[in-house]
């Protein structure tokens, strides 16, 4: 199995050129805008990122964790996690101005550093089944029941 390698250009001549040059070596997806390319690369990000959260609590359970390591990438993932939630967050308030009161922008940026502890790793979860019931051709959620409120 060739490694992946994905080619992000609008010039179909230069698309054409790297799979000329890679083609024998890599498996090649080709996509035209960086919009395809985040669309049709993101659809493994939960299972790798679910990968990377169990890999770590395997080594620590069996004792071969390097303490160092792991309080890196606990603190890469809940940084990078943060600081794209909190840039998401900025972009939204400087292109539509949504939040009129400073309190409200607060808040929502509070909520963004918060969902890093807990909520995006059950967001993980939940999308990887997502996947695995996507590869397995299920389709819809099943039979829904009423349950009420009380």
């Amino acid at each position: 199995m060739n490694p992946k390698v994905a080619v992000v250009e609008d010039n179909p001549d230069n698309r054409m050129l790297v799979q000329a040059l890679l083609d024998d070596r890599y498996e090649i997806s080709e996509y035209e805008t960086g919009m395809e390319a985040v669309a049709g690369l993101t659809g493994n990000v939960p299972v790798i990122e679910l990968l990377g959260y169990l890999s770590c609590a395997v080594t620590i359970v069996a004792g071969r964790a390097d303490w160092y390591f792991v309080g890196a990438f606990l603190a890469v993932a809940v940084v990078l996690g943060g600081a794209l939630s909190l840039a998401a967050v900025a972009l939204e308030e400087l292109s539509f101005r949504r939040y009129p009161r400073l309190l409200d922008l607060l808040q929502l940026f509070g909520l963004a550093a918060l969902e890093n502890f807990g909520y995006r790793q059950m967001n993980t979860w939940w999308r990887v089944k997502g996947t695995v019931s996507a590869l397995r051709g299920v389709e819809g959620w099943g039979k829904m029941t009423r349950k009420g409120f009380g």
